[in-house]
């Protein structure tokens, strides 16, 4: 429990070694790191795996676009971004993160969730470098 009655999520720091032998289906960098049991150690380096095959298969990733209009239609979405560009995909996969119950309002809809920062938000993750 925390100092102000919250609870906290427990942590532990784990060496390469011992993360290579919990997190057998990712390639880990030879570095220490920071675990926590909700499954949120490694953030940046598990994406790789999934990006790698969602680009395979045909998917597009965009970064660096602000999201500022979204339209659902009967055959998928239309996404405008703040720089012009409108996208029109059958399929979004959104990775707003913090920002998710606002793309959910941009639809007009109520979110239905609430947003609540953890303790994972509070530490800085090891930078992918191949992730952008």
């Amino acid at each position: 429990m925390g100092a102000d009655g919250g609870q906290r999520l427990e942590r532990e720091w784990l060496s390469a070694a011992e993360l290579r032998e919990r997190e057998t289906q990712y390639h880990w960098p030879g570095r220490d790191f920071l675990s926590l049991p909700a499954g949120l150690s490694a953030i940046a380096m598990s994406r790789r795996p999934w990006r790698t095959a969602f680009q395979a298969k045909g998917g597009e990733i965009i970064y660096h676009a602000e999201v500022s209009a979204l339209t659902e239609h009967a055959a998928g979405i239309v996404i405008r971004t703040s720089q012009g560009r409108e996208i029109e995909t059958a399929t979004l996969i959104g990775c707003a993160g913090l920002m998710a119950d606002r793309l959910v309002k941009m639809l007009g809809v109520e979110p239905g969730f609430i947003i609540c920062l953890s303790a994972a938000s509070t530490f800085v993750w090891p930078r992918d470098t191949t992730d952008r």
